[in-house]
Formats: C-alpha cells, structure tokens, sequence
C-alpha cells in the first residue's frame, strides 16, 4: 500500500528510504505511529488530538480522538510503543502516568480471554477492568501470588479494590476474597530445651498439601493457616481468658480445664507459629512455654510424635497418598515442673494431647472458611530501625520499646532483652481466647503421680 493511502487532509510527497509517518490531523509518527497501524490506524484510534509530545525522561506519547494514547520509552518493552484507554488510562492518570509506581504500559490494552474485561500490563504491575469491578491496580507481591494462581482465572476472581495500606499491612479486595500481605516477623522464638521428664514434643496432621492452579486451599500454607489462626483465635483455641486482640508480650487469664485461673503470656509470634508462656507461681509451672507452629511433614509419618484429634482423621491420614506432603501442627512444651501444683495442657503430655487435638480439629473444620490470603514480606531495615529505637529508648530511660509504634516506653516499664517488644511495635497481634465448648471431664485426668517428677527442671 502507498503512504498516499495514509494520507488524510493532507498530499504526502513519499520517498521510500524515508521513515513511515502519517497525517491525522496531526503528524502521527516513529513507534507511535508503529503501533498506530497495528492495532488499526484510525478506525481504531480517529484523530490525533496533539502533537506527539516530548517526556522529560526521553519517552514520548500522543493522545487520540477515541478516548485513548500510545505511550513509547526506549526502556520500555525493548523500545516498542503501546496503546492505553478508557478507565485504564484513566486509572493509570491517578496513579502519575508514567512518573507513577507502574512505569510505562509494556502491553497494549488487551481483552480477558474468558469473560468481558480488559488490562494492561506495565513495567511494575498490571490494571485490570471489568464492568463488574471497575480499574484497578495490582502489583507487588500481590500480583505475583494472583499471577502463580492463574490471573482472573484463579479461586479469587478480578480485584474489586487498590491495594490498601493499614498500618504495616497491604490489603486487596478480589471478587472472591481477599489478599493480605504482612510484615515478616522479627521476634525471636523462645529458647525449649527438650527434657525427658518435663518436656512433650508432638506433631497434629491438618490437611494434605494442594498446589493445583484449580486448588480451593493453596494458599493455606504454614504461613497462611497461622494467619488465620492468630487473627481469630477464639474460634479455635480451646479456653477461655482473653477479651480482645494480643500482641507479643501481653497477658491473659485463661480459664482451666478445672474452672481455675492462670496466667499465661503471649511470648512470641512467627511467620508460621506462635507461643505462650505460664507466668510466675502458675499451677502448672512458672515460665513453662509452649509453642505451635505450622509446618510440612511427610506424608504417613508416624511415630510417637503424631497424634491425631479422632479416630476419624487417623483413618484419613493413614490412606492418603504417600506422595502428598501434609501440614500439621507442631506442639512443644518446655521448662521446670519444680513448683507445679497440678497437671495440665501446658506440662501434661496426656492432657495436652487432647486439647491441642481440640485446636487442630476447630482448624480442620474451618478450613472451608478460611478464604482470606495471606503473605509475608520482609521490610527492609525494619529489624534494624527497631533494635536501634531500642537501643537508644534504653540508653536515655533504661527501658525498650514496649508501646505501639508511634511510642516509647514509660520509665516503669522493666527493660526488655528479648524480641518481643518488636513486635508489639508492629503491631502484630493473637487473637482472643473462647472459652473451651467441650466436656472439661473430656480433658482432666488429674492423678497427681502423673506429673512428672519435680526435681527435674
């Protein structure tokens, strides 16, 4: 075809070693021009409304009659020019144009392969569109998770919301769920010492592992089953004693299996567990601590290590594949019984084994409604600005960081030498304690010469 044929309001004089432009009441030019007669010419894009315009950072773009422009960078998608519109481009314009966080589209304004919609991808995230959701942007470790599960395609849909930052975590809204990503934790996991006689150390199997791109629990990963637990811990720890959200460091009175009162503490909180901690003079120990952490194991392990909550999931353990991994839950409890008084979940094997059964089977059967998402990401130097507010808190007043992020600690508050405080300064919280349903007859076995011998620490 002749460049006469491109002609519009205009003679164009062609000579053919010249680079192709064309005349759209507007000279239309270069890689602009390129992907102007890709995608259509001008019954696609109309008119040009300006001339091609110059960006400070060397790229170029031109806007045109049909609610859309072609934006080109040399740095961008190997120097090739693509074309952006409507509530994209619109979205993309709130978000800075190309000065803002995506950079410059790397793709053309493409349509959803499987249901009306359509995005573009740029150089640091997507903005997908749909009538349903609207434009919205998604990128960063969201993206990644939503790209590994098959785009709009997966169990979670379109993104309905932005990201939305609340404190130190980003949150977005999807058709069909949510997707959280928080701080990866920084405290320091409580040092157990495994003892014969004062220690118990067991393994609960949850659920086999899915990470089919069809799978309705890939996301429920060792991170994301503590997630879940942690924010709503009432729904499955089996007692009562806590009235409102922890964070580490915290107290509570829970209510015993026998109707009394001890305290425990919040001690530590991790990616994949947590732990809790008896304070002094508790019936079961002064600083005995018991962690649960999420973690794979092998398929069909055994052993006197796993234990199960019923007959009913020992049965479905023992005839699952060997070649799925499981996730389960991995209860130790450590420290001196020398001043113990009675036997308990937090120094008794027998009577831990029932209630951290209780625990895994509220988790098992929650699994259906767990739907959020959950990620972790590091903060760079987040660890370090801490230690160094820590350390300069207790150089001027003798105490750690022990309030919220926005404080430092009162001069009454005793110094801290562990992590801890870390995570009370972001705000990482347990969740409350309900009181435990069952018969407490189910649990007490108390025969005083089945506590461990005292004298071993």
């Amino acid at each position: 075809m002749s460049c006469l044929s491109h002609c519009y309001f205009c003679v164009i004089a062609c000579v053919a070693t010249a680079q192709a432009d064309v005349f759209h009441r507007y000279w239309i030019r270069g890689p602009i021009y390129e992907a102007y007669v890709r995608l259509g010419g001008h019954g696609f894009f109309g008119d040009a409304i300006r001339n091609e315009a110059q960006l400070p950072d060397g790229g170029k773009f031109q806007e045109f009659h049909k609610d859309t422009s072609i934006y080109w960078h040399p740095d961008a998608d190997s120097g090739i020019a693509h074309q952006i519109g409507g509530a994209i481009r619109g979205k993309w314009g709130q978000l800075g144009w190309e000065k803002g966080r995506l950079g410059y589209p790397v793709t053309d304004e493409l349509s959803l392969p499987n249901r009306e919609g359509k995005f573009n991808h740029f150089q640091n995230g997507s903005i997908y569109w749909s009538p349903e959701t609207g434009a919205h942007v998604i990128d960063g470790r969201i993206r990644e998770y939503w790209k590994s599960r098959g785009w709009e395609r997966s169990h979670l849909g379109l993104p309905t919301s932005d990201p939305q930052l609340a404190g130190l975590e980003l949150t977005q809204q999807f058709e069909k769920g949510t997707v959280t990503v928080v701080p990866a934790s920084i405290s320091t996991k409580p040092p157990q010492h495994i003892r014969p006689h004062s220690s118990y150390d067991m393994i609960l199997p949850i659920l086999p592992t899915d990470v089919s791109i069809d799978s309705l629990t890939a996301h429920l990963t060792p991170v994301g089953l503590n997630q879940h637990v942690i924010r709503d811990f009432g729904s499955y720890f089996p007692f009562a004693g806590c009235s409102g959200p922890l964070s580490v460091g915290d107290r509570c009175e829970l209510t015993t299996m026998a109707g009394n009162k001890e305290t425990v503490e919040v001690a530590w909180i991790g990616d994949t567990g947590f732990g809790l901690k008896t304070a002094q003079g508790s019936p079961e120990g002064s600083g005995r601590v018991v962690t649960f952490e999420f973690e794979l194991m092998n398929a069909r392990e055994s052993g006197g290590n796993v234990v199960h909550p019923d007959a009913a999931r020992e049965m479905a353990y023992s005839l699952a594949p060997e070649n799925i991994p499981w996730i389960g839950l991995h209860v130790t409890s450590t420290g001196s019984i020398q001043d113990a008084s009675w036997a308990g979940p937090f120094n008794n094997r027998r009577i831990a084994q029932a209630a951290w059964g209780k625990l895994t089977l509220n988790t098992i059967l929650k699994l259906p409604s767990m739907k959020a998402v959950y990620l972790v990401e590091s903060i760079p130097g987040l660890e370090e600005l801490i230690e160094a507010l820590n350390a300069l808190n207790r150089t001027s007043a003798g105490n750690s960081l022990r309030a919220a992020p926005a404080g430092i600690a009162s001069p009454d508050e005793p110094v801290e030498t562990e992590m801890p405080a870390v995570d009370r300064a972001l705000e990482q919280r347990v969740v409350p304690l309900t009181e435990y349903s069952g018969d407490p007859a189910n649990l007490i076995d108390f025969d005083p010469a089945s506590v461990e011998s005292k004298s071993v620490p």
